[in-house]
């Protein structure tokens, strides 16, 4: 159900169109006709643009833009600045865009979607579940908007979600490349990077080294570095803020907690966009939270802190509703992802010693994955 066209959202359109750029031009900038209006680029000169999300993702699909066949294409523009389906031909007009090709952003929203989900499975593996890591890793790509929004258009979550759950899987053993998994994450999502520095120290003091966090952070660290490079370069600002809407600046100083707290209940709760509601599986695992916290390792504890600081983050910077056509909610999706260990042993530790919690839990996947076919079928 990945999108190859029509009614591509134009937050993910642009990491396509970077993308394409960087791999045929040899530049991040747009020229010309084929610039999206504000917030989603920032107009630097007359005919350059430049778009505002981290390169993370665009580098991840400029390979594919390498040897991939086809040219751009004029499609219309909608009135609210989305993108609509391609029409080759005829004259460019103001009501048009010239856009790339959209199959490497099927392939690559799939594909990324798709390998997190398996390296899920298998560190659920390492708490020795068996088939229950094998059916929890299907129920993490089909019963959440992995499969409706992850795995649709190439958004940053795709990627970003890839790279968190490698770094998760080599941090067991394998430090260095862990935290270069997680400095890519980082390069694709910016605030991933507080999951990276919650599982370096989960390992440290779990190990009682302090080698593992060290190793973690210096992978982390030169993503980081990489993305302040870019932002200095493009932009002319080592800020990593520099280019996003002032807005959402503006909301990481704010006192406004009513506001805050707001927008976390909408989070969770809203029904068009609330995770609880669209992942009502999620309910049934929070009562073994705490049997599931005192049969984590370290490092398991240490990333779902992360991931409940970076879903604290994200809400405090962006209102729960992106304003966007995507069904239900999508900014969870990272912090899923750290969560999930967590969640994993929430189920063998609670739920599957439980028969009614067994049913009950059975009952809300069901639905999840109802949901969640539902939207994917819709945006296809």
């Amino acid at each position: 159900t990945a999108s190859w066209g029509p009614g591509y959202g134009v937050d993910a359109f642009t990491m396509l169109q970077t993308g394409y750029h960087i791999a045929n031009e040899g530049t991040v900038m747009i020229e010309g006709d084929s610039r999206v209006p504000p917030p989603w680029m920032v107009q630097l000169s007359e005919v350059r643009s430049v778009g505002v999300a981290p390169p993370g993702a665009s580098l991840l699909v400029a390979p594919v833009y390498v040897v991939w066949p086809g040219a751009q294409s004029e499609i219309p523009r909608s009135d609210h600045g989305g993108i609509r389906r391609a029409s080759p031909g005829g004259p460019r007009g103001e009501g048009t865009l010239l856009v790339p090709p959209f199959g490497p952003g099927a392939l690559l929203a799939s594909l990324t979607t798709a390998v997190a989900m398996g390296l899920l499975a298998v560190i659920f593996l390492t708490f020795g579940g068996g088939w229950a890591a094998v059916v929890g890793g299907l129920i993490a790509g089909l019963g959440t908007a992995a499969w409706s929004i992850a795995a649709h258009y190439y958004w940053q979550h795709g990627p970003a979600m890839m790279w968190l759950a490698s770094g998760m899987y080599l941090s067991a053993s394998h430090q260095v490349w862990a935290g270069a998994a997680f400095g890519a994450a980082g390069l694709t999502r910016p605030h991933t990077l507080v999951i990276a520095a919650a599982t370096g120290i989960g390992r440290s003091i779990g190990e009682r080294r302090w080698k593992p966090a060290l190793l973690i952070g210096m992978g982390s660290l030169i993503g980081l570095l990489v993305l302040l490079l870019y932002q200095k370069q493009v932009f002319g600002s080592w800020s990593l803020f520099y280019g996003v809407d002032p807005e959402y600046s503006g909301r990481a100083t704010s006192l406004d907690f009513g506001w805050y707290g707001r927008n976390l209940l909408n989070a969770l709760f809203h029904p068009q966009k609330g995770l609880l509601i669209y992942a009502p599986f999620l309910l049934v695992l929070i009562p073994g939270i705490a049997a599931a916290w005192r049969a984590a390792p370290s490092w398991v504890r240490g990333s779902a802190l992360g991931g409940l600081v970076y879903l604290l983050v994200q809400y405090k910077l962006r209102t729960f509703n992106d304003e966007s056509t995507a069904f239900g909610y999508r900014y969870p999706l990272e912090a899923m992802i750290a969560l999930a260990p967590l969640l994993f042993l929430s189920y063998t530790e609670w739920v599957r010693k439980r028969r009614l919690a067994r049913w009950a839990f059975a009952v809300a996947v069901a639905f999840s994955i109802a949901f969640q076919f539902t939207g994917a079928i819709e945006s296809f």
